[in-house]
């Protein structure tokens, strides 16, 4: 399988996180355009769990927070949702720290997913995501009977909720926001929490960086001048 994103998904990923979507590749290859954005309904994750995990990425929310959201706290008009309670194992409960009770701004493509998931909403008290009788979702059971199996299928490395959630942390830096804006968004209880994150975003960059300085000093690499020396003339 290619570690490329074929241009279908790469007009799908540019849809929903812009333009810059060389540098999305160079840090999540291979994961989520096909997991989110197949060519057709076999090939991709199944609702509800393609909706939650776009979310995900789109927001940043922790798993708990986007399975508890209702209604009332989404605010289509103004293009905003609000963090207030979060979910275990089917127990409501307020959010993680202070921090975590946040609004959070939508984007035109959470806003699209979420007007349609609106159109089923019956009361502003309503789950976004619920059983038929009105539960919230399992997470557990949306990650072991969805997520990982079409991970699998797709023969993509196995993620978590958590997973989705670090990539919205990875595209924000990528989007150059600061870190404070990361922090806020993210509903981290302290800057350290967001840098903790960064570091698993940036060694690319660091490498890039040490070559850029190593070709300046010396020029073409002693490995690249031993391969000119040894093609024909």
């Amino acid at each position: 399988m290619s570690n490329r994103i074929d241009t279908g998904s790469r007009l799908h990923w540019a849809e929903a996180f812009g333009t810059r979507v060389n540098e999305i590749e160079s840090r999540y290859p291979r994961r989520l355009p096909p997991l989110l954005g197949g060519n057709g309904p076999d090939d991709r994750l199944q609702e509800p769990a393609r909706s939650v995990a776009m979310l995900l990425v789109l927001t940043g929310l922790r798993i708990g927070e986007l399975l508890a959201l209702r209604w009332k706290s989404v605010d289509l008009g103004a293009q905003t949702l609000r963090v207030t309670a979060t979910v275990y194992e089917g127990h409501f409960d307020t959010p993680k720290t202070k921090r975590s009770a946040r609004t959070i701004p939508l984007g035109p493509k959470a806003l699209s997913i979420l007007s349609v998931l609106h159109k089923k909403a019956r009361d502003p008290n309503d789950l976004v995501f619920s059983t038929r009788s009105g539960e919230p979702l399992c997470p557990r059971n949306l990650l072991h009977r969805h997520l990982q199996p079409t991970c699998k299928k797709l023969d993509l490395p196995r993620m978590s909720w958590h997973t989705l959630r670090h990539c919205h942390a990875t595209l924000l830096d990528v989007a150059g926001a600061p870190l404070g804006t990361v922090q806020a968004l993210l509903g981290h209880s302290s800057p350290e929490v967001t840098r903790q994150i960064y570091l698993h975003a940036i060694p690319a960059e660091q490498r890039r960086a040490v070559e850029g300085v190593e070709n300046l000093l010396v020029g073409p690499k002693w490995t690249q001048i031993a391969e000119v020396a040894q093609r024909p003339n």
